[in-house]
């Protein structure tokens, strides 16, 4: 399944669901859980304080931590300038900043506590591991700085990279991708012990594990390398993309094709474009205009329409001129093009629409559930609720329109993925809410 590499909860509270193996930077699955849904609840949640600098003359923001089900029981005091939840650990990783380093140079300490909020480990690094995101906390392990060095050690402090890289990713899957001087190696990690798997020579590698190939470049050309560092495919390419689906893209002269595993050609090299294959389709263009083909490289949609997005759940958004339709699997236009924008929400089979400056629903069918009515739309939540603007206030409706907690907020998110909980503004503060529209703080913050 793809999905996003980390689910910032809200940029407010600084929050990341971390560790979810099998992705990067630039895109991932979410690892061992099936979906959102599936995410383990924690049972802290995170929470903020304002505190007036009176030195700066500024108001500072310090996190801490409160039990889930009675968020106003602190169990770790707001102290914090980020907190993150790792959902597979099943730790929370607290980062505090020196503002006056001390002499060994280390800017942060980065405070790891369990489910229950005790405290299990305190580490130091230069810079914060917090602030990019999973590829920095994986696998047991957390990449820090030292002497401007790039390492990483377990929970308990220990080395397992000895800092020495100038860039050091952790990819998932026991590997981590290490740059020193421009070229790149894969680290083996098993065992509390890291293992180069051949010296630095690559002036790229993606950092995404897709079917046990790693896309990697070599003086300017591109191909694949195995879990074990083993060449699959010689770099030869201008470029590729990620295998999926058995096939990755590839450019050759000025035009892209398709390959399989053993570097065997099986779509010609034809299109100004290719993209990924995405349950059994893939976009391609051609002199500007975008259609799409299968697997065995039949132009099921010809390049036609100015844009176009992968079928999900046997339905892809297309753009004719200036307004978006929907698609079959056939190539049938069985959504006409009438809408301004389209957002897909297929766990929930619905699919929100913009029509003059309102929002409404459809199903996957593209039957009309709600009309455009809506003054603005901020997403559903798994819980299939949407946030939507009434007026001049945010609320909650289901797929259906019908209003399950009322507008009265001055801003509204959906609700988050294993917390069942919403984050709302109302009065200039800010407050966690639940399905019922109940607020769990006494107060705002």
């Amino acid at each position: 399944m793809q999905t996003f590499h980390a689910i910032t909860i809200l940029a407010t509270f600084s929050i990341l669901i971390l560790s979810c193996s099998g992705g990067s930077r630039k895109g991932a699955s979410v690892g061992t859980f099936d979906d959102f849904s599936s995410l383990p609840k924690p049972s802290l949640i995170p929470f903020r304080e304002g505190r007036w600098d009176k030195e700066k003359l500024v108001k500072k923001n310090y996190f801490g931590l409160a039990k889930a089900d009675d968020p106003n029981s602190i169990v770790v005091t707001p102290q914090f300038s980020e907190i993150l939840y790792a959902p597979e650990e099943g730790v929370y990783l607290a980062a505090l900043e020196d503002e006056k380093p001390s002499e060994d140079k280390f800017k942060y300490t980065i405070h790891i506590y369990d489910k229950k909020g005790k405290e299990q480990t305190v580490l130091r690094s230069e810079t914060s591991p917090i602030v990019w995101g999973h590829d920095e906390f994986r696998d047991g392990l957390v990449t820090y700085s030292r002497d401007g060095k790039d390492g990483a050690m377990d929970l308990l402090g220990k080395d397992v990279i000895v800092p020495q890289y100038d860039d050091l990713v952790l990819m998932g899957e026991g590997l981590a991708a290490a740059e020193l001087g421009g070229k790149w190696t894969l680290i083996s990690i098993g065992g509390g012990k890291a293992k180069e798997l051949f010296a630095p020579k690559y002036s790229e590698i993606d950092f995404i594990i897709s079917e046990g190939l790693i896309r990697v470049q070599e003086d300017k050309r591109e191909g694949f390398i195995n879990t074990k560092g083993e060449v699959v495919i010689p770099p030869q390419y201008e470029e590729v993309s990620s295998f999926s689906e058995g096939l990755a893209a590839v450019k050759i002269g000025n035009k892209y094709g398709y390959i399989n595993k053993e570097n065997k050609e099986v779509i010609r090299a034809q299109y100004d474009f290719a993209d990924l294959f995405v349950n059994g389709f893939a976009r391609v263009q051609r002199d500007g205009r975008w259609g799409y083909i299968n697997k065995k490289g039949e132009e099921v949609v010809s390049p036609r329409y100015k844009e176009a997005g992968n079928f999900i759940n046997g339905v892809a958004p297309v753009r004719l001129e200036d307004d978006w339709g929907c698609i079959n699997e056939k190539g049938e236009l069985f959504i006409p093009p009438q809408y301004k924008l389209i957002w897909r929400f297929p766990s929930i089979n619905v699919i929100a629409v913009k029509k003059d400056n309102r929002w409404g629903f459809l199903d996957f069918k593209g039957n009309e559930l709600v009309s455009p009515r809506y003054e603005d739309f901020n997403g559903f939540g798994e819980n299939g609720l949407a946030v939507v603007k009434i007026g001049e206030k945010w609320g909650y409706v289901d797929k259906k329109g019908r209003v399950v907690i009322s507008p009265k907020y001055d801003r509204a998110y959906p609700f988050m993925p294993c917390v069942e909980l919403a984050v709302v503004y109302e009065d200039g503060k800010i407050n966690y809410i639940d399905e019922n529209g109940k607020p769990l703080l006494k107060e705002g913050l």
